[in-house]
């Protein structure tokens, strides 16, 4: 009797350690994976428009490249968020992320051509990310 109490045991530890895994850890890293790409973006996006850049079609391409980046950054935020748990949405919040702000940003980035406005949107992005500062 104490081996079919076991299987019983090791099936529900199983399942459990299934459901945590599929439905808490993996949106968690998603979204952890998510924040970095839009760190690492937000540093190549602050290269491109940065006043240095130059102004010939090469750097209109570089930055026409990294405002479709921004856009398809706002969407993995926005699925990364939508995705997580709801105990650890009110970690970050409690913490000051918010990741639906902060792709609603990303959006007004990808729409802006001026250096300043693009810095601004940037550094709301990092506060609302709470990534480390960019020097833009």
């Amino acid at each position: 009797m104490a081996t079919v109490y076991e299987l019983i045991a090791a099936a529900a530890t199983g399942a459990a350690g299934y459901c945590i895994a599929n439905f808490w850890m993996q949106p968690i890293l998603y979204y952890r994976k998510a924040r970095q790409e839009t760190a690492r973006e937000l540093i190549v996006y602050a290269n491109a428009i940065s006043p240095g850049a130059g102004t010939g079609q090469a750097a209109q391409e570089r930055v026409q490249k990294r405002i479709a980046v921004q856009r398809e950054r706002s969407a993995d935020l926005t699925a990364a968020y939508v995705c997580l748990p709801w105990w650890y949405k009110r970690w970050l919040r409690a913490f000051g992320e918010n990741p639906a702000d902060a792709a609603g940003e990303l959006l007004g980035l990808s729409n802006t051509m001026d250096w300043k406005d693009g810095a601004d949107c940037m550094q709301k992005v990092q506060r609302l990310l709470r990534l480390p500062r960019i020097a833009a």
